[in-house]
């Protein structure tokens, strides 16, 4: 057995307990090079440490190992299959984890751009960019605040699967028609550029806002603040975005009011 490795030395290559290598053993996907028919001490050849490798690249992506059985054929392990398999797994977290780090970068970016906003009292014009954002209509005779709400649970829910697509800030868009029963407002969530199907979602455009940071908290009327701040409003479309800042409270939920400047719509 000199070309062989102990169980010990083998489990020891990679850094694994021997019970992992009991549990393999078990499933049929890595079987000891040879046994001792006395001492029933179990040996491996250099060569099945690519096979384990490939056991552990699918252990190491949450692939179940039982789903590995397919592999078998015939006492024989097709470590080909295993590794295209890990592959495709491994490809797949690495697309997660790039739009998760794109969602990162762009949460920071809108951290920044708000933090020189954050102590604006009145009237400000800022420039922003595209943005896209999925939406669900809510009847505005219910109370609009707690409408917005439970519609943005729904929409999170919607993309609970695709959650790193998803941006934080949300908020409500509000068109206006020339009766009041043609008012229409949108529980929004933001989301990262969509790639497919995107007249399922809004896009504002960039551009220049006019813009106020406002708290929405209890007595809160968005008429008598555009009526206020906003005098020369006209129906245009008003959204109140979430201000996401550097430090985020219970007690400081900041909202901005943003319209469109009206040479640029």
């Amino acid at each position: 057995m000199d070309h062989y490795l102990t169980i010990h030395q083998f489990a020891s290559l990679r850094g694994i307990s021997i019970g992992s290598l009991h549990y393999y053993e078990k499933l049929g996907l890595l079987k000891p090079a040879a046994v001792d028919p006395k001492t029933h001490y179990r040996y491996y050849s250099p060569e099945q440490l690519a096979v384990l490798d490939a056991i552990q690249l699918c252990v190491s992506l949450d692939i179940p190992l039982k789903h590995l059985e397919k592999f078998m054929h015939d006492n024989s392990f097709d470590l080909k299959g295993v590794i295209q398999e890990g592959t495709s797994a491994l490809e797949d977290r690495i697309r997660d984890m790039k739009n998760k780090l794109a969602v990162a970068e762009k949460t920071m970016e809108e951290i920044e751009s708000n933090q020189q906003y954050s102590s604006e009292t009145g009237v400000y014009e800022r420039v922003l960019p595209e943005r896209w954002y999925d939406t669900a209509e809510i009847d505005w005779h219910y109370d609009p605040k707690a409408g917005v709400i439970d519609k943005m649970i729904e929409l999170f829910a919607r993309h609970q699967k695709d959650y790193g697509n998803t941006l934080f800030p949300g908020g409500a868009y509000i068109t206006y028609g020339k009766e009041k029963s043609k008012r229409k407002i949108l529980a929004m969530i933001r989301v990262m550029r969509p790639g497919r199907n995107r007249k399922d979602f809004m896009c504002l455009p960039a551009g220049t806002y006019i813009c106020k940071n406002t708290k929405i908290e209890a007595g809160f009327s968005l008429e008598r603040e555009l009526q206020e701040y906003f005098p020369w409003h006209k129906k245009e479309p008003v959204l109140i975005s979430s201000f996401v800042l550097e430090k985020m409270d219970g007690d400081r939920k900041v909202s901005e009011i943003q319209i469109l400047k009206e040479e640029e719509r």
